[in-house]
């Protein structure tokens, strides 16, 4: 059997035994003595000593004289001892090796030269002697990370004895509580990552195609095998170990989960089993991840698998974000993004980005989103007036079409209403990958405006915390919240040093500007003053400290002046939370909230969902202008009353903005 995704890089041989690359005579070679496999690769009359490793250069009918075989040699990264052409047989030439390192890095070069179809052989190993098992090499190095593990888990068990004040003890007891739950993670991927890699081997021996019992392949290649693909879906996999996003080591829980879901739909049509409500933690991965798992797997057969966002930043950087981490592994068209609607877009790619806004356009359209089989509605937790429009779209569409599926993620962990809403449906937790923040409360003592225009005193107060930050802190990225457009730009003129780079970030930045948050800038600190649309979805590398004003601008409608009014006000505790965690994405971090404690514990839980912020006549109007005659049987996540919609309706009408109540003028 050949296995040449098995040998296509580095990563990938600490990961599959070497036997399953290399045939073994499993004896040790005795100087001056040929194996009777070497016989095959050895001319007759010709004496030497016995290589330790033999590449066969495997093909049918096609034979490669000396020339072919020396150029071919000549871009190998090591020259073999000696090398043979064969004029018959399946052999059509022979490398000859003494160095198992050697032997490796040639085996993987021809294997990438032969993917890429650069030659037709089928490079093939044997091998005189034993040579350290890669799957051997793979625990050792896994084993010496969890050993790591245990022995500060021990420690701070030790030090946890000792006499102790009680938020000593307390940080030692959380500590000790991440090390675990890191420790049960990173055995977690490693069972992951071998289902996937055996899975993919499975289907290419044919030897086990039937669905894993109580779920769903983590990949489905189909019957013609496209090499090229298969190799980057490997090495796909090894990066995943490694990068270590926490969604991974859950990847066959939640497609069991939805694979059940699928069954449990057709045969027993209950609306309940096609929806899932994904809680997802800061650094779990899910905004990257969860799209491709789907895709992989097929589960959602030919339809795309569409990707909501509330802000076209957002979907414009994970789109690319997942292009670049799946490339090779899909076509070149596979993931593309639609921030803003056109009545041209098509759904004839395997995952689509959009807003939220875009995806309620198009569904004015085609009411039955005929070309979609899967709906993820990202960042929920928001509850944006659009993101609810269309949750409430969608819970209606299950009922016309048995095929659709929905995934609602969010980043809090209160989704509990989400899921009574949906029928009841049922929820996956996953944790996120997050290291210990401390948390510095410095409120701020300064009031009122500063006589700076629209520049409030908090602005210059992140300014000068971000200042001290630098000159007083170690190397890492300084993320520092802000309320606007004019703030950010404000806060980028004022910072000005040598030794570090500022960098707005802000929903009106184009796409190359935004990038420029991304990049490395060698020895200089990055230093990123943004609005809230960091909060979620966004992954900032390198970010250890964050600058928290506790401010956000929103617009709320005030009956009593019957005006919306854009307002600055303090944030909730769940995006304070949100801004915290940006600094454990990658190590410990510390974040600055530039208010005290208790205005912390006096913010509210949760962000107010936007229906409740607005003039309810904006609710309204939107809802009629997607086809709904009679508001009043309109399915809300949170209802407004009966009084409080015949009101708006009014208010609508007196405006002239619809015509006899429920038509829209044109």
């Amino acid at each position: 059997m050949i296995l040449p995704p098995t040998i296509a890089g580095s990563r990938l041989r600490r990961c599959i035994t070497s036997t399953a690359i290399v045939q073994s005579n499993n004896r040790p070679c005795r100087p001056g003595y040929y194996s009777s496999s070497y016989e095959l690769d050895r001319p007759p009359g010709h004496s030497h000593k016995s290589p330790n490793f033999v590449i066969q250069l495997r093909s049918g009918n096609w034979r490669i004289n000396r020339y072919a075989l020396d150029d071919l040699i000549d871009k190998l990264p090591f020259a073999p001892r000696s090398s043979f052409v064969f004029s018959k047989g399946f052999l059509s030439g022979s490398l000859l090796y003494d160095q198992w390192s050697e032997t490796l890095e040639v085996i993987v070069k021809l294997w990438r030269m032969r993917l890429s179809g650069s030659h037709s052989f089928t490079p093939w190993v044997k091998r005189n002697v034993e040579v350290p098992s890669d799957e051997d090499e793979l625990k050792a190095r896994v084993g010496e990370k969890l050993e790591l593990l245990r022995d500060e888990i021990c420690e701070l068990s030790r030090l946890l004895k000792n006499r102790n004040n009680l938020r000593v003890c307390n940080e030692f007891l959380k500590k000790r509580e991440g090390l675990e739950k890191e420790s049960d993670l990173i055995r977690k991927r490693i069972e992951e990552f071998k289902r996937g890699i055996e899975c993919i081997i499975q289907q290419l021996e044919e030897t086990s195609l039937e669905e894993e019992e109580g779920g769903s392949r983590v990949f489905k290649i189909g019957t013609v095998f496209d090499w090229s693909k298969i190799h980057c879906l490997m090495m796909r996999e090894c990066r995943r170990l490694d990068d270590g996003l926490p969604i991974f080591a859950f990847r066959q829980q939640i497609l069991r989960q939805i694979h059940y879901q699928q069954i449990s739909a057709l045969v027993a049509l209950y609306n309940h089993q096609r929806v899932t409500v994904l809680i997802g933690e800061t650094g779990s991965g899910k905004s990257t991840q969860l799209v491709q798992f789907l895709a992989d797997c097929g589960v959602t057969g030919n339809g795309s698998i569409v990707c909501t966002q509330p802000r076209k930043l957002a979907a414009n950087s994970l789109a690319q974000r997942v292009k670049q981490e799946s490339e090779g592994c899909y076509e070149d068209t596979s993931i593309i993004c639609y921030p803003s609607y056109s009545s041209g877009h098509k759904f004839d790619s395997k995952v689509v980005f959009m807003t939220d806004h875009c995806l309620l356009q198009h569904y004015m359209v085609d009411k039955t989103l005929s070309k979609i089989s899967c709906i993820i509605v990202d960042e929920a937790h928001e509850r944006s007036l659009d993101t609810d429009l269309l949750l409430a779209l969608i819970k209606n569409l299950l009922l016309q079409r048995l095929d659709l599926r929905l995934v609602i993620m969010s980043a809090t962990a209160d989704a509990a209403q989400l899921a009574d809403y949906f029928f009841g449906c049922g929820t996956f937790h996953v944790a996120g990958r997050t290291f210990p923040v401390d948390i510095e409360y410095v409120p701020c003592e300064s009031t009122g405006c500063l006589g700076v225009g629209p520049i409030s005193s908090y602005v210059c107060d992140v300014v000068k915390m971000v200042t001290e930050i630098h000159e007083t802190e170690g190397e890492g990225t300084i993320l520092a919240f802000l309320t606007s457009q004019i703030e950010v730009e404000w806060a980028c003129e004022k910072f000005q040093t040598l030794s570090a780079i500022s960098l707005p970030l802000h929903g009106k930045l184009s796409y190359e500007e935004q990038h420029r948050v991304f990049l490395s800038y060698p020895g200089k600190r990055k230093v990123i003053f943004t609005t809230n649309v960091a909060e979620t979805s966004l992954t900032i590398p390198g970010v250890k400290y964050v600058v928290d004003s506790g401010m956000v601008k929103e617009s709320r409608f005030e009956p009593g002046t019957c005006m919306s009014i854009l307002r600055i006000c303090n944030v909730s505790q769940s995006s304070a939370k949100q801004r915290a965690g940006r600094a454990g994405r990658t190590g410990p971090g510390r974040c600055y909230r530039l208010y005290s404690e208790s205005d912390f514990e006096g913010m509210s839980h949760h962000q107010d969902p936007e229906i409740r912020k607005v003039h309810l006549g904006v609710a309204v109007l939107r809802i009629l202008a997607l086809g709904i005659k009679n508001v009043h049987d309109f399915d809300f996540v949170d209802a407004p009353s009966p009084k409080a919609i015949e009101m708006a309706t009014r208010n609508l009408v007196q405006l002239g903005a619809v015509w006899k109540k429920m038509m829209l003028m044109n």
